[in-house]
């Protein structure tokens, strides 16, 4: 079989962008707090008047606080962190910054407040939110609650290192249940025959370690979720073989969780579909043409999600049209998050007057 293979690219580069968002949930329920994004063009951006670092304990780099011209205030923290609480306020068309007697900030009477539950990775305060104009020179005390990230890696294979990919080829089919996958695989929709062959009953997750240079997100393979019913050696070609992949992860004591993985469309591929569950629930759907592109084009994403259960199902479907063409997906993880060790935050800048290590900052433009 041919069609996974061939000559390397003319052109190849990786490309990536990073997507963060938090995942809201509900009592009794799991709903979905931020419409998943989908494709891979990103929303037009405002223009911005700087960007601040978010610290916490003074001196620990937690984050950014970014300051848009169109009045946007946006705060977002590192892969370790994530928002519990916000409060900002700018002085601005007499509305000064609200501080004590002794000259400390008032976060409690700042002009916008705000808590997310779960946490969240990243916020946007809009401008109608405060009476910011996107005016230079304006002091601005953007202040935040943060959660370390402080559990265990849970997943096992996510870089789908394992098995190693040693045919000629550079890809090959790997059983459900073989040593070292980690991953449980089900056949997703799709016939059970085709051209006179009956569809294999053991499902095959597919890895790719190097077909035509194209780049894994991270480390040497990456998985491709509509795979193959014979391998590289096989004769078959757009047979129906989307699956479902997934772990059981123990999420036990952990009142939340933070889910980072990276996908692409399959280069010269134009149906690329992915849907994420956690726990039987939806929480994000991908879809992309790669049919013009040459080499991978990675998408990182980070969300963070309740733990509902102590043993939670983390799924990836291929949704696409099943035709041993689809998404791939790389640099899978899951860490809870214990809901200890929380620190107040600042956007950088002078402190106040009072003595603590509160700040404010303005944008010099």
């Amino acid at each position: 079989m041919t069609r996974k293979s061939g000559a390397a690219n003319s052109a190849p580069g990786i490309g990536r962008r990073t997507v963060l968002k938090g995942v809201g949930a509900t009592a009794g329920a799991f709903t979905v707090g931020v419409p998943a994004l989908t494709g891979q063009v990103a929303a037009t951006t405002p223009t911005e008047l700087c960007e601040k670092e978010l610290l916490a304990d003074q001196t620990v780099d937690v984050g950014s606080v970014k300051v848009f011209k169109n009045g946007d205030v946006k705060y977002t923290t590192t892969s370790g962190w994530v928002i519990t609480q916000i409060h900002l306020h700018v002085d601005e068309n007499g509305d000064p910054i609200p501080i004590t007697g002794g000259g400390n900030p008032k976060v409690g009477q700042f002009e916008h407040q705000e808590s997310f539950s779960p946490p969240v990775k990243s916020v946007t305060v809009p401008s109608g939110e405060t009476r910011y104009t996107g005016k230079c020179g304006k002091p601005i005390a953007a202040h935040a609650v943060v959660l370390p990230v402080d559990g265990l890696e849970l997943v096992t294979n996510g870089g789908f290192e394992s098995p190693a990919v040693t045919t000629d080829q550079e890809w090959d089919i790997f059983d459900s249940g073989t040593d070292g996958l980690g991953w449980a695989v089900e056949w997703f929709d799709g016939s059970t025959t085709f051209e006179g062959q009956t569809r294999p009953t053991t499902p095959h997750l597919e890895l790719h370690g190097g077909v035509n240079d194209w780049d894994p997100a991270d480390g040497n393979q990456h998985a491709e979720l509509d795979t193959d019913w014979d391998g590289p050696g096989g004769s078959l070609n757009n047979e129906p073989a989307s699956v479902k992949i997934f772990q059981e992860l123990d999420t036990s004591g952990s009142p939340y969780c933070q889910i980072k993985y990276s996908w692409s469309p399959r280069p010269g591929h134009d149906d690329n579909r992915l849907q994420v569950k956690w726990d039987g629930t939806v929480v994000n759907t991908h879809s992309a043409d790669g049919s013009e592109n040459e080499n991978t084009v990675w998408t990182d994403e980070v969300l963070v999600v309740a733990s509902p259960s102590d043993l939670t199902k983390l799924e990836f479907i291929e949704t696409g049209g099943s035709d041993s063409l689809g998404m791939f997906l790389d640099a899978v993880s899951v860490q809870c998050i214990s809901g200890d060790g929380e620190e107040t935050a600042w956007g950088k800048g002078t402190p106040f007057d009072g003595g603590s290590w509160a700040m404010h900052f303005e944008c010099d433009c």
